[in-house]
């Protein structure tokens, strides 16, 4: 492979033109949380006091960067890494502490380390990186399988209801475990088709038991022998064992995947979704769920199946339709896009896309996960 097709992440790349501005950017945070490291022993709101006013930002940014600073001893082969190629960005960083602070094993930080030098490692000439949601989502299926009771509380913690009244309407407020969360909307929306109505009052009927709607959610295995839920993510042990209580069909992942049809049929769409996990434009946050399938190569009356097919959410669609971006899918499911003279490539984000992951991490996760069992 010639040094101009080596692997690489598009926005360090030699051949962009605002990579060393990225880089520079990036080396700043990391020289100011190596140069504000807080002190473990001295009072913490004092220390947050001199970093707000220092640095001119807001509390809530100086505890972000505070803690940031705390993860070069936890992660050392990531902020390695990071450090070397100035390729990790303040919110990617935030969004590690921020998915590892319950994280205390050592064995169980050495697994994440491994996996964030992994997601951090490009395999493709002009990579995109992955988004900070998409380490945060790794992290947590990762920690899910090796400590799921650091997870379960952290769930159970935040499920809340609240009540506002205004003058002339009130605001319930429902946060919800990700699974119960989908399912309620999948209701909701399916409530709304049928009834020719609004999403409050579809709400309503739902309370006042006035429908009778069934819907189909869609479970799928990961990486880490455990599940994942199309929509919301990784499940804890307990949700799995109550999904599974509710399970009515059991599909094979690889079968019936194909159409002769123009459309993807259901088997071929749920596998779309969970391979690409996001539109698989770059930068774009559209979960799958909310997207749309597409043919990579337009319909020639043959053949339709996942091969031949990606996510897009509407906007990119359009643009792919209008012929102003270009797709085409690589062995291990990564996809090139190109838009005017820029190329790209970006990897599968959902639990059905298990390519690049190293045996070295696999061996570490298998140890780390038969001791915390």
């Amino acid at each position: 492979m010639s040094s101009s097709e080596a692997p690489c992440f598009s926005h360090v790349a030699t051949d962009n033109q605002y990579a060393e501005y990225t880089k520079e950017q990036n080396r700043l945070f990391l020289s100011l949380i190596d140069a504000f490291t807080p002190d473990p022993e001295a009072d913490n709101d004092s220390q947050l006091l001199l970093l707000t006013t220092a640095l001119g930002v807001t509390r809530a940014a100086a505890r972000d960067i505070m803690r940031a600073a705390t993860i070069s001893e936890r992660f050392p082969r990531f902020m390695e890494l990071a450090r070397s190629d100035l390729h990790i960005d303040k919110e990617r960083i935030i969004a590690v502490e921020k998915a590892t602070c319950g994280v205390v094993d050592t064995e169980i930080l050495e697994s994440i380390d491994d996996l964030l030098v992994e997601l951090s490692t490009p395999h493709h000439h002009h990579e995109v990186l992955r988004r900070p949601q998409a380490f945060s989502t790794s992290i947590n299926r990762a920690l899910i399988a090796l400590d799921p009771d650091a997870v379960a509380t952290r769930i159970k913690k935040e499920v809340k209801v609240s009540y506002g009244r205004g003058p002339y309407t009130s605001t319930i407020s429902a946060t919800l475990p990700c699974d119960e969360a989908q399912e309620l909307r999948e209701i909701i929306e399916k409530t709304q088709r049928e009834q020719n109505c609004t999403a409050p009052e579809a709400v309503t009927k739902i309370f006042r038991q006035e429908n009778a709607t069934k819907v189909t959610l869609h479970l799928y295995p990961n990486e880490y022998d455990g599940l994942d839920l199309l929509g919301a993510g990784a499940l804890t042990p307990e949700q799995t064992e109550y999904w599974l209580s509710r399970v009515k069909n059991v599909n094979l992942m690889y079968t019936n995947l194909a159409t002769t049809e123009r459309f993807f049929n259901l088997p071929g769409k749920v596998f779309l979704k969970a391979r690409d996990g996001v539109c698989v434009f770059p930068g774009c946050d559209a979960d799958a769920i909310n997207t749309q399938m597409d043919h990579i190569t337009n319909y020639n009356g043959t053949n339709t199946d996942p091969t031949n097919g990606e996510v897009l959410c509407q906007h990119h669609h359009n643009m792919k339709t209008d012929r102003r971006i270009r797709i085409s899918i690589l062995k291990d499911g990564a996809k090139k896009i190109t838009l005017n003279d820029t190329t790209v490539v970006t990897i599968p984000e959902g639990p059905a896309g298990r390519w690049g992951h190293s045996f070295s991490r696999n061996l570490a996760l298998r140890t780390a996960r038969r001791r915390a069992s």
